[in-house]
């Protein structure tokens, strides 16, 4: 597969002598996009875990932002790049030895010079000089090698430059916060990954501009080499770390500027030593990775030294970073502890999750004998545990609030969502329940308890009354047909990122009044639904209350008048000691109405554990949970928070501000940081579409009319923002019904970028080449994709749910993969070749724009609202084309 090109042979013009190989450029593409899209993956992970999870949306806009300043120095600087023969070579090309015929142009067109200068010998204008000709196009072919020399170059800075970013972040001590010295401490890690993706960006509109002609199948394996990677990606991370998959994509990188090398005629002996150096350390980082004694580590976490803490396991895989160490305590550890609970020392030891989120592991079984004597009061005097495994050795578990249903519910059947460090599932045991399932997302997770420390937790996986599930515990229960006394979910918020994006977080789906219309579906006729969150002691209990009004709301979906019969919130007035002015607090919502004999066993208990119960269907001591229930919209304005109850359409339950109560005054709330970043993302970026814009619009010249421009601007502005805006609505909408947050990743953003890519492709052979035609395709199929996905009932197989979420972007991401190809051809008609980075970096620049202005819609409006407006944007760009496509006539 060669450009087309020509040479004289026994005077006749012949195909194929001067042309680069495409399909080694388009292979070089696609490893070099394949990095791209790994190194974006690879760093939203590591800022999750290094700093808190809204810091790692940084890390989604830092890829195109990169990119599109390397676009912007294409264009601003020809002199240096001078990417396509015009740029400085008009005079050689339309010289008269060849008789006023530019092969470039040829290429463009769609015709072969071979059959351009055919149909001038037909009219026999003149003789044609071949030896003249043939020097022509030994021009075009040294431009072209010059553009992919300096794609390689580029290619390769971009490889070397994101090892020494990896190499150097481990060392940074970044902290979490907005102030100040947190921004200046957030910087530099900024600068050392923004400069790799700006030699990305270098490279691609490189090879975009200097094969314009091909630009369809340019983009196309662009387009395909995102899509390998997030195929390749969550498996990767399943076994190597972070560093040694940013080795891995500089590998990638590196194989990529070689590729490119070898199409420009040269041997890149070079490029083949550094592509087997990179290969040997990422294989020496994943050696040592395995000896928990990684080369490229990671120094700091959370502004704490890693080494502080005596870790005793770590591993990273797809959905977190693990982190096992000593507890710090023998005291046992109450998310909301009764203040009548005995003294108890008890062997534990500490889980953390992104070194945020955490959870404990408690000794069990021989470990328990054998690490620590566990000792209780009982009469005032103090007794030794009697054995291994003894039930009556986990007995503290009962004082904790978060197992007040336990209390009301006897010989029951659990499930837990969430199983942690296993202590749910202990507590259910202790109260001698039959059975109890544990429900965990996270794989990492259930390792840890039933592999390395499974002896320590008295390997639970092995116990006859207790089942572990490895799947997100919404679609699990929803596609079950069992119905359970207790569904259990206990302080359930990992503030991890997903790889799908910063406010992606996992447990988004759990907190929705359609989840919990679904999980009340699946209790029995005697089933309780217990939820519990922290309860500020000192301040308003924003949290708690967010959570009675989601209660509240899911009982009046369901049709019940009295939501109040259905509910019991229950509070322990002890501080926990790990979170100053923070306490447990337990909603219960149950699927019939509380009995007088269910609040009588919740007076007794409560009272014996020396517990608070600040609402049931008798009494009331906080008058706002009250308002809740009956809808009082004034209260959000009352706690300067949003407590509005988060469905499917805004499954945001952790992001309890309203954009406009922070703008103007609001109360400040420890959730704010999130929205606050995000917010001020949002202006820089719309700064940085402003100075995309008004690059070319300054800096070109007389490169066509104004007219003209700003419609180019418009368009691939447009096309840019509409692909962005549907791609996060998918990602959004389908990761409830794909029932994993990590199938986002490869399932929906692989399926749009193969889609794209194929459409890109095979675009220059579609039958309809009209740009108004491609862009009302685009839209029928858009409407088509939001009313199939409302109305189809996905399986419950994993892998079918999975393919006919594929099928259903497939055909539509073709049709919106086509939208670049004939935007970068259209501009060749009005002769603005020479902008063809700037559209480049236009539609990078709207990508980064609207990734961040899609969660605040999402947030502020709903999911529901981004698909609108990405439709929106691409009947904006009909409008433009036809606007284009009249002015061509």
């Amino acid at each position: 597969m060669t450009l087309v090109s020509t040479t004289s042979v026994k005077g006749k013009i012949q195909p194929g002598a001067h042309a680069p190989p495409l399909a080694l450029t388009g292979w070089g593409i696609f490893f070099i996009s394949m990095a791209v899209l790994l190194l974006e993956i690879l760093i939203t992970r590591i800022f999750s875990a290094l700093m808190w999870y809204h810091f790692a949306f940084v890390a989604v806009s830092l890829a195109m932002t990169g990119m599109t300043i390397g676009a912007l120095l294409v264009m601003l600087f020809p002199r240096y790049y001078r990417p396509v023969p015009y740029a400085g070579m008009e005079d050689d090309f339309d010289s008269p030895e060849t008789g006023g015929v530019n092969p470039a142009s040829t290429h463009s067109s769609g015709k072969g010079f071979q059959e351009t200068m055919r149909s001038r010998d037909s009219s026999n204008t003149q003789e044609r000089n071949f030896d003249e000709v043939k020097k022509a196009l030994q021009c075009d072919w040294q431009t072209r090698k010059h553009v992919l020399h300096l794609a390689a170059e580029s290619a390769m800075l971009f490889s070397l430059t994101m090892v020494i970013a990896i190499c150097l972040t481990g060392r940074f001590n970044i902290l979490p916060n907005l102030s100040l010295s947190g921004i200046a401490s957030l910087l530099p890690i900024i600068g050392l990954f923004v400069v790799p993706f700006i030699h990305a960006g270098v490279s691609i509109a490189l090879l975009l501009t200097g094969f314009r002609e091909c630009a369809g199948k340019i983009y196309a394996f662009d387009l395909f080499g995102g899509a390998a990677a997030c195929l390749i990606v969550v498996g990767l991370l399943e076994v190597i770390d972070p560093a040694g998959g940013v080795l891995l994509a500089a590998f990638s990188a590196a194989a990529g500027s070689l590729l490119l090398q070898r199409a420009a005629g040269g041997k890149g002996r070079w490029n083949l030593l550094v592509c087997c150096v990179l290969l040997i350390m990422a294989i020496m980082q994943q050696a040592s990775y395995a000896m928990d004694k990684p080369l490229i580590g990671f120094h700091f976490f959370k502004g704490e030294r890693n080494s502080d803490r005596h870790v005793s396991y770590q591993r990273w895989n797809a959905c977190s970073f693990l982190r096992v160490m000593p507890a710090g305590s023998n005291h046992v550890f109450y998310w909301g502890g009764s203040p009548l609970a005995p003294p108890v020392n008890v062997c534990q030891k500490y889980l953390d999750i992104d070194a945020t989120a955490g959870t404990f592991l408690t000794a069990y079984g021989g470990a328990q004998k054998n690490s620590l004597p566990v000792k209780f009061e009982r009469g005032g005097q103090i007794e030794n545990t009697r054995g291994a495994g003894d039930l009556d050795d986990i007995s503290f578990l009962k004082y904790d609030v978060t197992n007040f249903a336990h209390y009301l519910r006897k010989d029951a059947d659990v499930c837990v969502i969430g199983v942690g460090g296993g202590r749910d599932l202990l507590s259910a045991l202790a109260f001698n329940q039959k059975h109890v399932t544990g429900v965990e997302f996270n794989q990492g997770i259930l390792d840890i308890i039933t592999g390395p420390y499974g002896d320590f937790t008295g390997h639970l996986d092995r116990n006859p009354r207790v089942s572990l599930i490895n799947a997100e515990a919404r679609n699990y229960i929803c596609h079950n047909r069992k119905k359970w006394d207790i569904v259990q979910a206990s302080l359930i918020d990992t503030w991890a990122a997903s790889s799908a994006g910063a406010f992606s977080l996992s447990e988004n789906t759990l907190y929705t009044s359609d989840a919990w219309k679904e999980f009340r579906t699946h209790l029995s006729e005697r089933g309780i639904l217990s939820f519990s969150r922290w309860y500020s002691l000192n301040d308003s209990p924003v949290e708690f209350y967010r959570l009675v009004s989601l209660a509240a709301e899911t009982l009046r979906r369901d049709g019940e008048r009295n939501p109040r019969a259905f509910l019991l919130a229950v509070v322990s007035p002890k501080e926990n000691p790990d979170v100053a002015g923070m306490t447990a607090g337990t909603l219960l919502v149950s699927r019939r109405p509380f009995t007088a004999t269910d609040l009588v066993a919740a007076e007794q208990n409560a009272k014996r554990l020396g517990f608070n119960i600040i609402l049931s269907p008798q009494t009331c001591t906080d008058k706002s949970l009250l308002r809740l229930i009956e809808r009082d919209p004034t209260l959000s304005e009352v706690y300067g928070c949003d407590l509005d109850p988060p469905d499917d359409n805004r499954p945001y339950f952790f992001q309890m501000v309203k954009p406009e109560l922070l703008l103007f005054g609001g109360k400040h709330h420890s959730f704010n940081d999130g929205m606050m970043l995000l917010m001020a993302a949002a202006v820089v970026a719309g700064l940085f579409v402003a100075g995309t814009g008004s690059s070319a619009l300054l800096f070109t010249g007389k490169s066509g009319g104004i007219l003209e421009r700003l419609n180019f601007f418009l368009y691939f502005l447009l096309i840019g923002g509409g692909f962005m805006f549907v791609e996060m609505w998918a990602m959004q909408r389908l990761s409830i019904f794909l029932g994993h947050p990590v199938y986002s990743l490869t399932v929906v953003l692989f399926s749009f970028l193969l889609g794209a890519g194929i459409g890109s492709y095979v675009d220059a052979k579609l039958r309809f080449k009209s740009m108004p035609f491609r862009m009302l395709l685009i839209i029928a199929g858009l409407i088509t994709l939001g009313l199939t996905i409302r109305a189809v009932s996905l399986p419950e197989h994993p892998a079918l749910r999975n393919t006919l979420a594929a099928f259903m972007i497939l055909p539509v991401a073709a049709a919106m993969g086509t939208a670049f190809p004939a935007g970068i051809r259209q501009a060749h008609e009005y002769k603005l070749d020479r902008l063809i980075p700037w559209f480049w970096a236009l539609n990078g620049a709207a990508s980064v724009a609207v990734s961040i202005t899609s969660v605040l819609i999402a947030v502020k409006f709903g999911i529901s609202w981004l698909l609108p407006a990405g439709t929106s944007c691409y009947l904006g760009c009909l409008l433009c084309s036809q606007f284009l496509s009249s002015r061509n006539r």
